[in-house]
Order: C-alpha cells, then sequence, then structure tokens
C-alpha cells in the first residue's frame, strides 16, 4: 500500500518507494510505542486498583498514547491476520510548520505538556521514522 500513489502522495515522511527495509526499520517504532503505552495503561490499571482496596477515590489519570494502533484485516475462516496500517493519536509535531526554529520550539513545549493538559495539541497519525 506504500507504494501506491492514493497512499504515499498523502503522507509527508515515508520513502518511495517503500521497500521491506524500510517496513523492517518502521516497524520497531510501532512496536515500542504500544508497548510502552500498554504499559502506561497497565501502570494507570494497577493504581486504580490499589485505590479501591484502600478506600481512595480514583484519581482521573490520561494516557500519552494509544497501546493499540494497527489496523488489520482478519479472515474469519482461518482467523489469519493481516497488517493494513497503523493509525495513532499523538502530540502535534507541526510538520506544517515551514521554520525549522519555529517548528522545534512548538515541538518540545508541547511534548512538555502533560498527558491532560488542556493546552496539548494532538493530532491524528502514525508513527515517523
Amino acid at each position: 500500500m506504500m507504494n501506491d500513489p492514493r497512499v504515499y502522495m498523502n503522507l509527508s515522511a515515508p520513502p518511495f518507494p517503500y521497500a521491506q527495509k524500510d517496513w523492517e526499520s518502521f516497524f520497531p517504532i510501532v512496536q515500542k510505542s504500544c508497548s510502552d503505552a500498554l504499559t502506561e495503561w497497565n501502570d494507570i490499571e494497577e493504581s486504580k486498583k490499589e485505590a479501591v482496596k484502600a478506600g481512595r477515590e480514583e484519581m482521573k489519570r490520561w494516557m500519552s498514547a494509544l497501546p493499540i494502533n494497527c489496523l488489520r484485516e482478519i479472515d474469519l475462516e482461518t482467523d489469519e491476520q493481516r497488517f493494513i496500517g497503523n493509525l495513532g493519536i499523538r502530540k502535534a509535531e507541526f510538520l506544517d510548520v515551514k521554520d525549522k526554529e519555529e517548528r522545534k520550539r512548538l515541538q518540545e513545549e508541547n511534548k512538555s505538556r502533560k498527558a491532560g493538559d488542556p493546552l496539548v495539541q494532538w493530532e491524528v497519525g502514525c508513527e515517523s521514522p
């Protein structure tokens, strides 16, 4: 799909043509992001359980990433799965800001904000290498 002009013409980061080596260098990034988010999810769930045990009111917690962001097609007869792509919600990277200094300033400012801060700017997309 990454070599289909209907896809790659609408993306800003992936190389074209997209080769197997590109996928092999990209997948660990996606895998780490999901793994880190799943660890965060489990930590939140554990703190909720501890709060309930202690009779404390649960604190509202915000996730900083999605633990699951892969799109798959599943054959219902064979249960075989095929990766279609990935989609996530992440802190904005301001790729549309042309001035590199300003983009970097905005990225650092946005990344320093904690999840749940109403000033965080988010974007829909996927991890970039």
